[in-house]
């Protein structure tokens, strides 16, 4: 094939890769503008001006999942965010976000986020004036069997960056609620993941920066986030993996990180006070 054609090629290839990414932003603006609203696959596929067949599988292929989880995810986000700065009720939180069964709020919330919402409002993290945050680490495991499976490397990201930078193992595609394993650490730089039992996850690093208008003195959304594109694979003793990862800014096209950062702190507290 000739050169120009080869070029022409991959310009109509990357103009098209470009315009889906266009179209896809369309439509998580118009779900954050309508999070209260019903946004049914048609409607959202009328905004992107393609098929429903085609907007779903461009959806998937720009974010990772699914719109619909994406939507669903985005709404449970705003709901730990309520959670943590207003004094609605669980009930009036639980209307506000869409849903009118309590119980189903509770349970959707408890598992998405890793923590009941009145438990999670009720954890206090650690407060700006310290200091500095030490290096933490905070292993959750799967089952009961300790794991000597570890997961290490270096976590690249812009010099000023200042809170935590979270690194968790998810099963899904996003980042929600209890890792089966994670790590908290002061600012970016070598990381390890510790107890990691066997099976297959997505790695996670986000950096939660410093926020002057938290009351915990930490942002509940994080500034930059990293990942790698394909889970992968902890199986048998000791499986260790070496990997990389480099922090960049957070995309509108990125799903939510839903993982609740004040309970994490408050573990990784907790485990430092029983190991020391």
């Amino acid at each position: 094939m000739p050169h120009h054609s080869i070029a022409s090629s991959k310009s109509v290839r990357a103009e098209t890769l470009a315009r889906h990414h266009r179209a896809i932003e369309r439509v998580i603006s118009t779900m954050h503008k309508e999070m209260d609203n019903a946004l049914p696959l048609e409607v959202m596929a009328k905004i992107a001006a393609m098929s429903p067949f085609h907007f779903d599988r461009t959806f998937a292929q720009v974010t990772g999942i699914s719109p619909c989880r994406f939507l669903a995810a985005l709404r449970m986000e705003s709901a730990k965010r309520l959670v943590l700065t207003t004094q609605l009720s669980v009930t009036e939180l639980c209307f506000q976000s869409g849903y009118s069964s309590l119980g189903t709020f509770t349970t959707h919330f408890t598992k998405h986020v890793g923590v009941p919402p009145t438990r999670l409002r009720r954890i206090t993290a650690p407060s700006r004036s310290n200091a500095e945050l030490p290096h933490a680490t905070y292993a959750l495991r799967a089952s009961p069997q300790r794991s000597t499976s570890t997961a290490s490397g270096n976590v690249d990201g812009p010099a000023d960056i200042g809170g935590l930078v979270f690194l968790g193992l998810f099963a899904s595609a996003i980042p929600q609620g209890r890792p089966a394993a994670c790590t908290l650490m002061a600012g970016s730089g070598e990381y390890l993941i510790a107890d990691i039992p066997d099976g297959r996850y997505h790695l996670l690093a986000a950096a939660f920066p410093w926020s002057d208008d938290a009351d915990s003195g930490l942002s509940e959304t994080p500034s930059h986030v990293g990942c790698v594109a394909a889970p992968l694979t902890w199986s048998g003793p000791a499986a260790r993996r070496n990997i990389d990862l480099t922090l960049r800014p957070v995309n509108l096209t990125d799903p939510p990180v839903l993982i609740a950062l004040p309970y994490l702190l408050s573990q990784s507290q907790e485990t430092a006070r029983e190991s020391s």
